[in-house]
């Protein structure tokens, strides 16, 4: 009873005889009947006993990799949770791809660099500017981002017809695409897509596993000041908190908000200037208060 009733029974020892007779997965059994509430812990302890962790923890979407398996007659299809998306992700990729540069006219190169990617939140009304971005983006090497593809499903037939009759499009050519899960997805295009589910991270570790793999290391050298890595480590701990915080709905948040990647991004810019700008004077010391109203407020 003293064992049934405990609050993790899987990290004590079973009565005996019962903790020799009984094998890992018979003991998982047990709790299963005793604990119903605590299985998944136990499966995931028993699966990293068993095999190993990594299968316990969700994979990390690499962009690289992602580009790497594309082509210009391959599209990216994200199918999104709530609470992910890939935008700016793939834009950050487009500037390490060096997707950057002149666009060809009919009379050569323009005298300015254009960005190479666009970006298209599809809705009703969209269907004839997004043929004729798609159009364009063939044409010219350029990258196409479609969002919310499942507001416009009809359209996805359309689109599917319009990729197979083009059979030589720029090898630069890069069709990205957005949606949420959805039964009546046209089956022809996902068939002939690379597909890429996205889901948030779920507990406080993966957060902050998240955050820092997909942080460019560079980042690090953008201030001489001691303090500078270990204040991006407790930004990146309070991101994670704040990230976490989501899933209790009104009881984490009293109000909804969409906590990502950009206020991280946008607090990085502000912890830089500011100790930057502490260095330029000769002063060390950190004004928490400061910092708080900055970055918390």
């Amino acid at each position: 009873k003293q064992w049934a009733e405990h609050d993790q029974p899987e990290n004590i020892a079973l009565p005996k005889p019962f903790d020799i007779l009984l094998n890992d997965f018979e003991k998982l059994m047990l709790i299963r009947c005793f604990s119903p509430n605590r299985i998944i812990f136990v499966i995931n302890k028993y699966i990293t006993k068993i095999m190993e962790e990594k299968y316990i923890i969700p994979p990390t979407v690499y962009f690289d990799s992602i580009f790497e398996q594309s082509t210009a007659q391959i599209p990216v299809i994200f199918i999104l949770s709530p609470g992910s998306d890939p935008t700016n992700d793939i834009q950050k990729l487009a500037e390490r791809k060096n997707q950057i540069r002149k666009i060809p006219t009919e009379n050569g190169l323009t005298n300015e660099e254009q960005k190479t990617i666009r970006t298209l939140a599809m809705g009703q009304g969209q269907e004839k500017l997004a043929l004729q971005v798609l159009h364009t983006a063939q044409h010219q090497g350029t990258w196409l981002l479609l969002q919310n593809c499942h507001l416009l499903l009809p359209f996805l037939n359309e689109l599917e017809k319009e990729l197979e009759m083009s059979t030589k499009p720029h090898p630069d050519f890069r069709l990205w695409m957005t949606t949420e899960p959805i039964e009546k997805f046209t089956i022809g295009l996902l068939q002939k897509s690379y597909k890429v589910v996205i889901e948030p991270p779920s507990t406080l570790k993966l957060n902050l596993r998240s955050i820092f793999v997909n942080l460019n290391i560079q980042i690090f050298s953008d201030s001489e000041h001691p303090a500078y890595p270990c204040m991006i480590f407790i930004l990146a701990f309070f991101h994670a908190i704040i990230l976490d915080r989501r899933k209790y709905n009104k009881i984490g948040w009293s109000c909804t908000y969409d906590f990502n990647e950009s206020d991280f991004r946008v607090s990085v810019d502000i912890l830089k200037h500011y100790l930057n700008m502490n260095l330029e004077h000769g002063n060390l010391d950190i004004q928490w208060s400061t910092l708080r109203y900055l970055i918390g407020e």
